[in-house]
């Protein structure tokens, strides 16, 4: 969707005084080749972000606990703008020594907006990423700003170090400062993360085309995947009404448990007979 004129004041601010430099396209290693990498990651102290070594065993990773201001590590300078604070404060933090790869993500294993196709679970997501397309190619920017929901991406550290280490200070500083409302200004980056890295202000390519470049799923149309998500609802649906099934059987099974229970008792048979009972 087009970028809030509103908001259009910070992209105009940044092009006026020169912080934005041009792209200049980065290198890629040969096919094959490892790349360093790293999990950034911001978190509540009530998150719990142990998926990453349970899942991802041997994935450096940054966690900023942006509740906690005795973190010794990992610490922002004010916990504002959402993800994008964390983001900025990292970039700023270790701009000179960045691993090949940032991978930029939420605390929260699985959520609504990761690749369903994935089964919207983040360390799937991680191990399918190509690294080699963290590097995209860059074209002359439109006139609205627009890429995918929720400021999840990876990003090499060519890309970033692209952008002089001022220009990074320079939006951190007036993400502290701004008086637009948390979940406003952290938005704002969420339109800009794609254009402050390649130049490119639109980047909405179709889905199939992610899937393949992005993390080697390759459907060979968008026709194809759209057949193959229907497929993966209906069978979600399947699943759903599976374990539903499953559910009522085991509350079945249990009540018959019960009832065979109480059987063994003459005193429970007796009280559903329909005679009456020489019981007490």
């Amino acid at each position: 969707m087009p970028f809030p004129i509103r908001r259009l004041s910070l992209l105009t601010a940044l092009l006026l005084m020169g912080l934005v430099q041009p792209f200049y396209p980065g290198t890629v290693k040969p096919a094959g080749s490892n790349y360093s990498r790293i999990v950034v990651v911001p978190k509540t102290k009530n998150e719990n972000v142990d998926w990453i070594s349970k899942e991802l065993p041997g994935t450096e990773a940054a966690v900023y606990e942006i509740d906690d201001p005795s973190a010794s590590r990992y610490r922002v300078p004010k916990s504002k703008g959402h993800e994008a604070m964390v983001y900025l404060s990292y970039i700023i933090d270790h701009y000179d020594d960045l691993p090949e790869t940032i991978i930029f993500v939420h605390a929260h294993k699985a959520t609504w907006h990761n690749n369903f196709l994935l089964n919207l679970d983040t360390p799937m997501m991680i191990k399918h990423l190509h690294d080699d397309r963290a590097m995209f190619p860059g074209h002359r920017p439109p006139l609205v700003l627009s890429q995918a929901c929720c400021a999840q991406f990876a990003v090499s550290s060519e890309r970033v170090r692209d952008n002089p280490k001022s220009v990074y200070e320079h939006l951190r500083n007036w993400l502290i400062k701004t008086p637009m409302e948390d979940k406003d200004s952290g938005r704002v980056f969420e339109y800009m993360w794609q254009y402050l890295f390649t130049r490119n202000a639109e980047f909405c390519p179709a889905m199939n085309s992610c899937y393949c470049d992005g993390y080697g799923i390759c459907f060979g149309s968008a026709v194809k995947l759209d057949t193959a998500q229907e497929e993966k609802k209906d069978q979600a649906i399947f699943d759903e009404i599976s374990e539903r099934v499953q559910r009522l059987n085991r509350e079945l099974n249990a009540e018959k448990d019960e009832a065979f229970r109480r059987g063994k008792e003459e005193a429970n048979r007796a009280i559903e007979r329909e005679r009456a009972s020489q019981y007490p």
